[in-house]
C-alpha cells in the first residue's frame, strides 16, 4: 500500500504526494534524520533495530517500512522515531496508538 500511494507523483522515493496541510520541508528532515538514523543502525547491529534494517536499502522502502510499523506496532515506531510517527500521523489523518495497546517484544517484518 506505501508503495502505490508514494507512486502517486510517478517516483518511488518516499515521499508520497502531500496533504496540502502538510509542511514537505518539516516531512524531508524528519523522514532523512531517522533513513540515517536506520541507515547507522542496519550496518552496526541489525539484529538491535526495532525499525526492519530493509528500510535502508532506500527512502522508498523505509516510507514502507515505517507506514508498516505506524500500523502494527505503533507506539515502537513512536518511541523510536517520534518526528516520523507524528509525520505519519498528518499524512495518514489517524493515530493508530490510540486504537492499539502497546506489545512488548521485537518488531515485525516490514516487508
Amino acid at each position: 500500500m506505501a508503495h502505490k500511494l508514494d507512486l502517486r507523483d510517478g517516483a518511488a522515493n518516499g515521499r508520497p504526494p502531500l496533504h496540502a496541510d502538510m509542511d514537505g520541508g518539516a516531512w524531508a528532515r524528519h523522514m532523512q534524520r531517522a533513513y540515517d538514523d536506520l541507515s547507522r543502525r542496519a550496518d552496526a547491529a541489525p539484529e538491535l533495530s526495532v525499525v526492519d534494517p530493509y528500510g535502508a536499502t532506500s527512502p522508498a522502502e523505509f516510507f514502507a517500512v515505517v507506514s508498516e510499523l505506524f500500523f502494527e506496532l505503533p507506539h515502537r515506531l513512536r518511541g523510536t522515531y517520534p518526528d516520523v510517527y507524528a509525520e505519519l500521523t498528518r499524512f495518514y489523518r489517524q493515530d493508530p496508538a490510540l486504537r492499539l495497546r502497546p506489545t512488548h517484544g521485537r518488531a515485525l517484518s516490514g516487508r
